[in-house]
């Protein structure tokens, strides 16, 4: 399954469901390889996810500065081409960035155990 695929089917259901074996090969694509989405054929709550994603997986360490323009970008495309987003209230506890995307969902518990790989240190082949 390609990256893009991959990144499909994590958009394209809810987040909470998510575990740190199916954000993993997304996340290293991001920090390591260089991998941006093709967001063309996204409906408006795929594209929240994606920019949740794409927002939280930019701030981390491991991304270079370039990178992290290049990402920003992206998100900014795709908060001009989505309704307003409203800052959402939940009662439960829920990531600011995942709020700020407008979702009501994250995914807070699936990325602890991938934070080995968001350093400089770590060599992905």
């Amino acid at each position: 399954m390609t990256l893009q695929q991959q990144f499909e089917n994590l958009v394209g259901s809810s987040l909470t469901n998510l575990n740190s074996e199916d954000l993993k090969p997304v996340a290293l694509g991001f920090w390591y390889e260089d991998y941006t989405p093709n967001l063309d054929k996204m409906n408006s709550m795929e594209l929240r996810r994606a920019g949740y994603l794409l927002d939280l997986f930019m701030s981390f360490n491991c991304v270079s500065d370039l990178r992290q323009i290049e990402l920003m970008a992206l998100t900014q495309k795709i908060k001009e081409n989505l309704p307003e987003l409203k800052l959402v209230t939940s009662s439960k506890s829920l990531d600011p960035i995942a709020q700020e995307w407008d979702l009501d969902e994250d995914i807070s518990t699936a990325i602890q155990p991938l934070l080995q790989y968001q350093t400089r240190h770590y060599v992905h082949f």
